[in-house]
């Protein structure tokens, strides 16, 4: 879907078409979709060069976090995934005199590896990405159709903060008396905290459920 299309559901969702600049609406747009991208990431690759000797890369500009690492041995098609190796206090590290990375971690925005790979090696890195951004009319939205509408839930949650706070400057919700019984409310307050809290709900319920592995396999110490 284009953002021309998705901009039209909006503004349907709203009921107005000119209380929000388009400007806007592609800021509060463009907001909702780095949220989603924290949580559902694309995944991108790109392959490195090697020679035998470097064995540290530096990672995509924009990269969110690494995926995988893929190394296949003189291109032959029998690929190798690399594990990675979490650095802290007391973190070993494998001497290894043979050019056969084993492992990899990720520090400064670049790639490293244990040892540096043949130059006949192929070396793959798969990276998590956010979602494209909306550069104007055109752009065509790589966030998946059923999500769609928690972008719609979110751009309404920051449309309706903008006119609560547009409306908390009237002076019908100023307090001009104690205890005179003047409403000092403000009545976009609670479709706000609704529409926000929608978007979370239904973002969380959509992330994976189950055991959450909280050690390395492999090697002991």
């Amino acid at each position: 879907m284009t953002w021309a299309a998705l901009k039209s559901d909006i503004q349907t969702f709203l009921g107005s078409d000119t209380r929000w600049t388009a400007a806007e609406l592609m800021l509060y747009a463009n907001w909702a979709i780095r949220a989603y991208s924290e949580y559902f990431f694309q995944v991108s690759s790109t392959g490195y060069t090697t020679d035998g000797t470097t064995k540290e890369w530096d990672l995509p500009s924009g990269y969110i976090g690494v995926e995988r690492v893929e190394y296949d041995p003189s291109a032959s098609g029998n690929l190798e995934f690399l594990e990675e190796i979490q650095i802290k206090p007391g973190t070993r590290f494998y001497n290894v005199s043979s050019n056969i990375p084993l492992m990899y971690h990720v520090e400064d925005d670049k790639l490293k590896l244990t040892s540096p790979p043949d130059a006949a090696d192929t070396l793959t890195v798969f990276y998590q990405v956010r979602h494209t951004e909306i550069v104007d009319d055109s752009t065509t939205l790589t966030i998946p159709d059923r999500d769609l509408e928690l972008i719609v839930l979110f751009v309404a949650s920051k449309a309706a903060a903008r006119v609560m706070i547009d409306q908390a400057n009237l002076d019908r919700w100023k307090q001009r008396q104690v205890n005179a019984g003047s409403p000092v409310q403000n009545p976009l307050t609670p479709p706000h905290r609704q529409f926000e809290q929608e978007f979370w709900q239904r973002l969380f319920d959509r992330l994976p459920k189950g055991t959450v592995e909280i050690y390395r396999k492999g090697r002991g110490a």
